[in-house]
């Protein structure tokens, strides 16, 4: 009596995983999925449910995410929920009708086989990251009859028309000369992408706009910005090259996290904050030169950059948070130009300054010597006229008709006693 039992239950697992399925996804909705064409259809009129998780809660998902290669919304549907159909995938085709009015949050993420989509001329408003992570999606384009986005120029994007935001990219878009901003999450997870060109006019780049674009090589940042936002580069584990102009204030925090491949950066003297964990886990990262216009190097900012092995603070930079620097394990060097010592935390170089060496200017030596955290580098020494740029001993009239400057950079008639600005270059005067 084994034997048939067996084969009896066998073929009831066999019909719940083959056959035909359906159930209700709003309060005037159902849902069919068809096993011969692998197709999920929605139908009737409203709004689908919402749920908090944004996908495990859906009806259908246990049961037809990983199989489902259509979904067909019939009209008289008006939303898609947030997460709808995320981890769908072999979706690779979807029918939207002209009854809905807006998408969820990661409605398609990871649909990683869908290529192509197009937003009817019904939608009026799309949450963030609805194609979260679709890294074969090369073709988005909104119906000209849409009168709140739309995909000016072919640009593959979905831009607002209102204010010119572009709110959605995949790994195809050009971006438009009178796009002004990108949103947050514009670009987040886009695999596919693989180099962007930021034109000038766009003044603000939104929280994780780029976020895991794991294939990104290099960025520009225009000189229309003043600031990078929170974690609007972090985890593009590829990205080599960084360029800022000289119009950016403050790097924001999480900027560059984990941009494991990047080597150096170039902090423009118009910096005056690198927030928190800024470029922490970048551990390509070998030397970083700090100018003396940044005021707060924030908690963690170059943590863990396990690569860094030089490290410039120049003078006017005064306060170091917790854990700066913590965690760089490969530091050898580290040059601080100013004779007034930088407010440090007193774990700002945690497990970094075992083995590196301090260079402080000869006159505050005894200073940093004696101050916590900067006494507890290996090595503290005085900084050489090579290093500091300093010339001594200079004849005077080498400085016949050269014009001379404070360091307020205030113009002066004569060498003044100290430190005296002249060509460009540092003139000590006893």
């Amino acid at each position: 009596m084994t034997k048939p039992i067996v084969t009896i239950i066998l073929s009831v697992f066999a019909l719940s995983v083959w056959a035909d399925d359906s159930g209700k996804c709003g309060e005037n909705l159902t849902w069919t999925y068809v096993e011969e064409t692998k197709t999920l259809t929605i139908s009737g009129t409203g709004a689908m449910y919402t749920h908090s998780n944004l996908f495990q809660e859906y009806p259908w998902f246990y049961r037809v995410y990983d199989k489902t290669e259509k979904v067909v919304i019939e009209d008289g549907v008006t939303t898609i929920g947030d997460g709808a159909f995320n981890l769908f995938s072999k979706l690779t085709s979807i029918e939207i009708p002209n009854s809905i009015t807006s998408i969820g949050e990661k409605a398609f993420g990871s649909c990683v086989s869908m290529t192509s989509f197009v937003l009817p001329p019904s939608v009026e408003t799309i949450d963030k990251e609805v194609f979260y992570d679709c890294k074969n999606l090369t073709s988005l384009i909104v119906d000209e009859a849409n009168p709140v986005f739309d995909s000016r120029g072919g640009c593959n994007a979905i831009i607002k028309t209102e204010n010119n935001e572009l709110i959605q990219g995949c790994a195809t878009t050009v971006i438009p000369d009178n796009v002004t901003r990108i949103g947050n999450c514009a670009f987040k997870g886009c695999s596919g992408l693989t180099s962007i060109t930021i034109p000038q006019g766009v003044k603000s780049i939104g929280t994780e706009a780029f976020w895991g674009c794991s294939n990104l090589t290099s960025i520009e940042i225009p000189s229309s910005m003043n600031g990078i936002g929170e974690a609007v580069f972090s985890g593009c584990s590829n990205m080599v090259s960084v360029t800022l102009p000289n119009t950016i204030t403050t790097i924001g925090a999480y900027a560059f996290m984990e941009c494991s491949s990047l080597t150096s950066i170039e902090i423009p003297s118009s910096v005056t904050l690198i927030n928190i964990y800024a470029f922490n886990l970048c551990s390509s990262l070998t030397s970083v030169e700090i100018p003396g216009s940044v005021k707060e190097l924030a908690q963690g900012a170059f943590q863990q950059c396990k690569g860094l092995q030089t490290v410039k603070i120049e003078d006017g930079a005064t306060t170091l948070k917790n854990n700066v620097f913590k965690d760089c394990t490969s530091l050898t060097d580290l040059y601080c130009y100013s004779e007034q010592l930088p407010s440090a935390s007193e774990n700002a170089f945690e497990k970094s300054c075992d083995n590196a060496t301090l260079h402080v200017p000869a006159s505050a030596l005894d200073a940093y010597k004696s101050t916590t955290p900067w006494s507890k580098f290996q090595s503290i020494v005085a900084l050489t006229n090579e290093e500091t740029g300093i010339e001594e001993n200079v004849r005077i009239e080498k400085l016949k008709n050269e014009r001379i400057y404070n360091l307020q950079g205030q113009r002066i008639n004569t060498l003044q006693k100290g430190l005296n600005i002249v060509h460009r270059k540092k003139v000590w005067v006893k």
